[in-house]
């Protein structure tokens, strides 16, 4: 995998400062703060930029929709 680097990266960089409450934040809040269409495969990329981010499975929508949750965690 080809991942995006946080330092150039602008969508990298507004995810990250989504999660630097280090609290609880849906893929859909995520998505909703910064235009990401993609938030798992960022969260991906987050990771091997040597972020440490726990993904959390939260269940689903009444549409059936999973619902998930990430939060970084502190090294």
């Amino acid at each position: 995998m080809h991942a995006g680097n946080l330092e150039t990266s602008k969508m990298l960089q507004a995810i990250h400062g989504v999660l630097l409450d280090y609290q609880p934040h849906s893929t859909k809040e995520i998505a909703d703060k910064t235009g990401c269409v993609s938030v798992g495969t960022r969260i991906s990329e987050l990771r091997v930029n040597n972020l440490n981010i726990k993904c959390a499975y939260k269940g689903k929508t009444e549409n059936g929709n999973k619902v998930f949750q990430y939060q970084l965690l502190p090294f």
